[in-house]
């Protein structure tokens, strides 16, 4: 049976260039798919932050004019560590920075340019580099609007190329809110009917662009695909995504546990699995000496790892949960607003809970293997990651149900609130708490259950063969 060709384009790519959860899908999925027999090849920038000595370059296509109104792209193949998955990194000036999302340190260069357009080439280049290597594939997957102005550039070429009369398009929604509005002079983008209908007083919305141009429209879990069909949830495109529904669909982010797993975790103290639960012990004591709390093994400890921002809930943390007898730990960084209130919280609960602000991936995981309980009380949450890593570890989530929350946490095993609102936080972790003291047995019993579950890439890239399986059947 012939291989199914897919070439996925995205932003970020873990483990060479992260900032989120996109990044780690990016660098999950392909490899999962290439298991299943698909033909996955992975397009991104060559950002200047990319340690070239991290992968094995090979310069396959030198100076490739893909708009005369830039300079030329050199394309580098490589493997995606860990896997054999070929990756084609496109090297241009407008990436030679060290951040992904942002070029001001290149504006001092010459290069003014925003971020719509840097994509926008992106999206050139990579189409460019198709012709170019002769890859083909049957379908492109792009992942949020980054990508998005893949279509029109891929709508155009389908009059000039026969090859690519038959190619599909599937469109992943990971991040609604963050939509790539901006002004129709800034990016220079085919003059189709596409474009036109994602232009809205003078602003191109790409994300609208993607919703309304690919084949197949999905999004990171089964319940967000529904939520973002409502004016609460949808973001300002309500009613494009209801224009689309009959394409739209949910599969939910699966995680790496090859990475995520305490019996190999090279961040931990100790290591566990399910049947040496016990041992998570040594990790627990570890972690509140770490960041400074009084070590006492009998006192539930709650963690939490995430960005600061509006999101993810953390207006909702009131003081009254620091009078509980128990421990908090928060790992992250965001808003000046919300970290201040953090700090100023911990300041004056010092024994109780603490900050620390950044990104230490080290800490994250000895947070996951050491905490009680996680929490993620998030306003909505297309997917989520931490509440599945931290079942990986024994750590029984927290959450609202939300999203991908809603549909990978289970009241047997966790604890759920339903209404964005403090006082249900706190219950819920009053109810915690109150059963991991008065109740080890049936503690442990969930943490083993939680442990025990599937959050595989493996479940995931089997409905995403399903879908694609699907696609191809269309006309």
């Amino acid at each position: 049976m012939k291989k199914i060709k897919v070439a996925y384009l995205g932003a970020e790519l873990t483990p060479l260039a992260k900032v989120g959860g996109l990044g780690d899908v990016m660098g999950a999925l392909p490899k999962a798919m290439k298991k299943l027999n698909v033909d996955a090849r992975v397009f991104l920038p060559f950002y200047g932050s990319i340690d070239r000595n991290s992968v094995e370059l090979v310069l396959v296509v030198e100076n490739l004019v893909v708009n005369s109104a830039f300079p030329a792209v050199n394309v580098w193949q490589a493997v995606l560590p860990g896997s054999d998955v070929i990756l084609y990194l496109l090297e241009h000036p407008m990436y030679a920075g060290t951040e992904i999302y942002s070029n001001e340190e290149l504006v001092g260069k010459g290069l003014k340019m925003g971020a719509a357009e840097r994509f926008v080439f992106f999206c050139q280049a990579a189409l460019a580099a198709m012709l170019k290597v002769k890859y083909i594939p049957d379908i492109v997957h792009l992942n949020d609007w980054h990508t998005a102005g893949f279509l029109p550039y891929l709508e155009e070429l389908k009059n000039q190329e026969a090859a690519f009369k038959k190619v599909k398009t599937v469109y992943t929604i990971h991040n609604l809110a963050n939509q790539g509005v901006t002004p129709v002079q800034e990016v220079d983008l085919p003059s189709i009917e596409l474009v036109k209908r994602a232009t809205f007083d003078g602003n191109i919305n790409f994300m609208a662009m993607g919703i309304l141009g690919a084949d197949i429209v999905n999004t990171v879990s089964e319940t967000y695909a529904k939520e973002i069909l409502t004016s609460e949830q949808g973001a300002g495109l309500e009613k494009i995504l209801y224009l689309r529904k009959d394409v739209l669909c949910g599969v939910v982010n699966g995680i790496d546990q090859e990475l995520f797993n305490p019996l190999t975790d090279k961040f931990l103290v100790k290591n566990f699995d399910i049947d040496s639960i016990e041992d998570a012990i040594n990790n627990k004591t570890e972690l509140q000496k770490e960041v400074g709390l009084p070590i006492n093994q009998e006192k539930m400890l709650a963690g939490l790892v995430s960005r600061f921002v509006g999101q993810k809930g953390l207006d909702l943390i009131s003081e009254n949960m620091f009078e509980l007898d128990m421990q908090f730990v928060f790992l992250g960084s965001g808003s000046q607003e919300i970290e201040e209130r953090l700090l100023a919280i911990s300041s004056k609960y010092p024994d109780k809970f603490k900050v620390v602000l950044g990104f230490d991936a080290g800490l994250a995981q000895r947070i996951y293997a050491g905490s009680d309980l996680f929490l993620m009380p998030s306003r909505f949450e297309p997917c989520g990651l931490g509440q599945m890593i931290a079942m990986r570890y024994g750590s029984l989530p927290l959450v609202r149900k939300t999203g991908g929350l809603a549909d990978t946490v289970s009241g047997r095993i966790g604890f759920i609130f339903n209404n964005y609102d403090s006082k249900e936080l706190f219950l819920s972790i009053k109810k915690a708490l109150k059963l991991y003291t008065s109740d080890k047995l049936n503690w442990k019993k969930r943490q083993q259950k939680a442990m025990s579950l599937d959050f595989s890439w493996k479940k995931s890239a089997k409905k995403y063969k399903i879908l694609y399986k699907k696609l191809l059947t269309l006309s």
